[in-house]
């Protein structure tokens, strides 16, 4: 079987004629994407750095492989991350020759992918709003951190938080700018997903959309009263 070329790249002529059957494929966010040689005595991790390894913006939580040799379809999730944060061995898959590994952008997520009960919308006055893929070990830091923080015209003394529970919906506030100062976590408002957070712009001016957008969710009553309006 040919070597796997040192540069896929300057040697596309070379790995291009391989055939199918001794080649596995590697896209998205790593340093070298393309199709690699490949035997049995290769690993997933053998694969990851042929191709010089994920970019800085690569999404490790979330990258997945999927087996074109096997019966019907069949895709495999990877959480890389955890495997670097643990060395667990049991996380990494198998590969074979034929599969497609693919390491997506987390700047760029596919979130329309997920049921909206794995995600939480953030809304309002921030850089980036938009829905956003949640795990049970995230803050609502974290989430406006994933929006891009609050926009230059956000009211960050009154976020909302709505949280829609088994029984009720309820809203609760966040005073960023008193979190700031006193950095006391007992503060953060519990996120779950399915919620929503919205930031006010500092004028108001965006609050009636939002009432309008969140009054099949949430009484509009309830989001006043939180408002101490």
């Amino acid at each position: 079987m040919p070597e796997l070329p040192s540069s896929p790249i300057d040697n596309k002529g070379n790995w291009v004629t391989l055939p199918k059957e001794d080649v596995i494929y590697i896209m998205g966010q790593v340093a070298i994407p393309g199709r690699y040689a490949f035997n049995k005595n290769m690993t997933f991790l053998d694969i990851i750095t042929a191709a010089n390894g994920p970019t800085q913006s690569a999404d490790l939580r979330n990258v997945r492989i999927s087996h074109r040799g096997l019966p019907g379809s069949k895709v495999t999730q990877v959480n890389l991350a955890q495997y670097f944060a643990t060395g667990d061995e049991r996380l990494l898959p198998k590969v074979r020759t034929g599969d497609v590994i693919f390491v997506p952008d987390r700047q760029n997520k596919d979130w329309f992918e997920d049921p909206k009960e794995n995600t939480v919308r953030v809304l309002g006055a921030v850089n980036k709003p938009g829905r956003y893929r949640f795990v049970n070990d995230m803050t609502l830091l974290d989430l406006l951190a994933e929006a891009g923080g609050p926009s230059n015209e956000a009211y960050q003394q009154k976020i909302v938080v709505v949280n829609l529970g088994c029984c009720r919906e309820q809203a609760r506030m966040f005073n960023l700018v008193e979190f700031a100062r006193t950095g006391d976590i007992t503060k953060l408002p519990v996120v779950q997903a399915g919620d929503t957070v919205y930031v006010p712009n500092i004028n108001q001016s965006d609050w009636k959309i939002f009432t309008d957008a969140m009054q099949n969710i949430l009484p509009v009553i309830a989001l006043i009263a939180a408002f101490g309006g």
